[in-house]
C-alpha cells in the first residue's frame, strides 16, 4: 500500500510511514477494533513530501507534509447533521501524528510521542457526503516537543472547514 502514496519522499521512508500508519492509526490488523476505528478506516493516506530548507543559522531543518481524504460517513455527524467537533478534533489528531512519523525514535518507529495539546479552530460545517482534505505540515520535530499545523478542506466546495495545531511530545518512561 506505501506504493499508493503520493509525493516526493523516498519509497523506503514511505514504506517505514505507511507500517506506522497501518499499527498505530489505522490498526487494519486488529480482531476488536480500537476508538475511532469506523472513523479510520476511510481515510486514505495520499501524499507524503519531505521538503529540506536552511534555517537562520545555514542548518538544514527538514519539513513533513502529509495529505489524507476522507468523505464525511453518518458515523461522522453530530446530531444537526454535520461532521461532529469532536470527529473533527479525531482527523486533526491521527493525520498529524502520522505527519510526524518520520520522527519517531525505536528501530520499528514503536516510541510514537504522545498529545499535550490540540487546539482546532471550526471555520465552516460538513455535513453528510463532504468530501474532506486534511493537509498537515510539521513545525517543529526535533525535540522532545513537536507540533504540526493541520487544515481540513471541503474539496468539493474549496472551503476550509477547521484549522489546528498539535503539540506531542516524546514520552518518557518513569525509573
Amino acid at each position: 500500500m506505501a506504493d499508493a502514496i503520493g509525493g516526493n519522499a523516498e519509497p523506503a521512508l514511505k514504506a517505514r510511514v505507511w507500517e506506522l500508519w497501518r499499527r498505530f492509526a489505522c490498526e487494519l490488523d486488529l480482531d476488536e477494533p480500537d476508538f475511532g476505528y469506523e472513523n479510520k478506516k476511510h481515510i486514505k493516506f495520499v501524499t507524503l513530501n519531505v521538503y529540506g530548507e536552511e534555517d537562520r543559522s545555514g542548518k538544514e531543518k527538514r519539513t513533513i507534509e502529509t495529505i489524507h481524504e476522507v468523505t464525511v460517513t453518518k458515523a461522522f455527524l453530530n446530531s444537526g447533521g454535520n461532521m461532529h467537533g469532536g470527529c473533527t478534533a479525531f482527523l486533526i489528531d491521527v493525520c498529524s501524528s502520522a505527519t510526524l512519523s518520520p520522527f519517531a525514535e525505536g528501530d520499528k518507529g514503536d516510541k510514537m510521542s504522545v498529545s499535550m495539546n490540540l487546539n482546532v479552530i471550526y471555520h465552516a460545517p460538513a455535513p453528510l457526503g463532504t468530501p474532506l482534505r486534511v493537509i498537515s505540515k510539521s513545525v517543529t520535530a526535533g525535540g522532545r516537543v513537536q507540533t504540526v499545523r493541520s487544515e481540513i478542506w471541503d474539496i468539493k466546495r474549496d472551503k476550509l472547514v477547521a484549522s489546528g495545531v498539535h503539540l506531542k511530545m516524546q514520552a518518557r518512561p518513569r525509573l
